[in-house]
């Protein structure tokens, strides 16, 4: 998945921000990963983990469909 933004951030230099903004959002969808990880199965602390990882997640799949419904959307893009 990182692989494809690269590519397009370096093939694409007009979408190198665009590119750049979702491998930080995907750089912050690991360490919210490795932060749930770090607790117990079960605790509170975990659950809260979770649910901050889940939130991300879909946060990242509405900024993913708001980006998808623009009609002038062209390729790399729709990759």
């Amino acid at each position: 998945m990182n692989r494809d933004f690269v590519q397009v951030g370096k093939g694409f230099p007009e979408l190198k921000a665009w590119a750049l903004a979702w491998l930080l959002q995907i750089r912050e969808l690991y360490g919210r990963n490795r932060k749930r990880l770090r607790h117990v199965p079960g605790s509170t602390e975990r659950a809260a983990a979770e649910s901050a990882l889940r939130d991300h997640v879909a946060n990242m799949a509405v900024r993913r469909d708001i980006v998808l419904a623009d009609e002038k959307l062209r390729s790399p893009w729709r990759t």
